[in-house]
């Protein structure tokens, strides 16, 4: 599953913000075998960084999110500094609800769509919030994606 994910993940995240392959310094016109690209252990890396912090942001819902909200700040900042920008997460939300309705199939009906794009848009909101004004200055969530000053709605219907 881990595998997947990396694969189809990453492949889904830079087919729809080819900038994000900018943050990670990579160019994957430069190698010659694509497959390569996905194996390599800096991408491998991170696609289980960002599985784990998933898996960490659902255990901490609840009684520890504010906790969380203040892992996430942190890791915002961070972002920051490689070069992330706000319609990334958008675009890696995108990503993370194509790719679970590929792995889950009929599991990933509308209620468990919805409560996934909740969960990604509270973790994006607070990694956001580290480097723009507050978030509900504009709604920052999976399904838009920002084009110059304007955020755009993206269908993410199958």
């Amino acid at each position: 599953m881990h595998s997947t994910f990396l694969m189809n993940g990453t492949a889904r995240l830079f087919d729809l913000d080819p900038s994000a392959a900018e943050v990670f310094r990579f160019d994957r016109s430069a190698l010659l075998d694509e497959d390569e690209f996905y194996r390599s252990e800096r991408l491998i890396k991170h696609a289980m960084m960002f599985i784990n912090m998933l898996d960490r942001a659902l255990q901490l819902l609840g009684p520890d999110s504010a906790m969380m909200s203040d892992i996430l700040s942190e890791l915002g900042e961070k972002h920051v500094k490689y070069g992330v920008k706000p319609h990334h997460f958008a675009a890696m939300g995108e990503a993370l609800m194509g790719v679970l309705a590929e792995l889950l199939g009929d599991r990933f009906d509308k209620e468990t769509r919805d409560a996934w794009c909740e969960v990604y848009q509270l973790m994006s909101c607070d990694m956001i919030q580290a480097s723009c004004p507050p978030c509900d200055q504009f709604s920052i969530h999976p399904g838009r994606r920002q084009s110059g000053d304007n955020w755009i709605i993206v269908d993410l219907a199958d």
